[in-house]
């Protein structure tokens, strides 16, 4: 377990956590390099700034804030990424899903609850493989396409009430008998 408490980390290399360790955003803020989660467990409970980089299957606890970055990558070591939040959140700042080094598939996914997007939600086509977002959504901010995506779950109901931009060549597919409301 590593804590963010107060003041300042500077990452100017890397700052890595793994094999089900955690790392608690509750403090301060983070400048220089994202911190790096592989296979571990992400709690945010600041506004404070920061950006992360999650990998493999790991989990999310807490929301985005506007201030924070959290990139959800596969491909690393040719793993695919499942970022799972066991609760509903909301994402104020950023949150990215795409793919490096190899194309593999990159999930963000809710177990119970609504994903609240205010801030911005990016589908980046990265190096390739499949995108998906297995919650319930409700996109008050911006969702951008810039590759295919599956929105997928079963019973899940997606909701936009701002901009859901599909880029040219991407294509959005609702998968498993959700609803999609605009």
């Amino acid at each position: 377990l590593f804590e963010q408490a107060a003041g300042t980390l500077d990452n100017q290399g890397t700052f890595r956590v793994t094999a089900s360790e955690r790392f608690d955003f509750i403090g301060g803020s983070i400048t220089g390099n994202a911190i790096e989660l592989d296979e571990a467990t992400l709690s945010i409970s600041t506004s404070g700034a920061g950006a992360f980089n999650v990998r493999r299957n790991s989990t999310l606890i807490g929301d985005v804030a506007a201030a924070q970055t959290v990139s959800v990558i596969s491909g690393v070591a040719g793993a695919t990424a499942t970022t799972t939040s066991a609760n509903g959140f909301t994402n104020d700042g950023v949150i990215n899903l795409t793919s490096q080094d190899n194309a593999r598939t990159t999930v963000l996914s809710v177990t119970a609850g609504t994903l609240a997007n205010n801030g911005t939600l990016n589908v980046e086509p990265g190096v390739g493989g499949a995108r998906q977002i297995a919650s319930n959504l409700t996109n008050d901010g911006a969702l951008n396409a810039n590759t295919s995506v599956t929105l997928a779950g079963a019973s899940t109901t997606y909701t936009n009430n701002n901009a859901f931009n599909v880029a040219p060549g991407s294509t959005v597919t609702l998968d498993g008998g959700g609803q999609l409301l605009f």
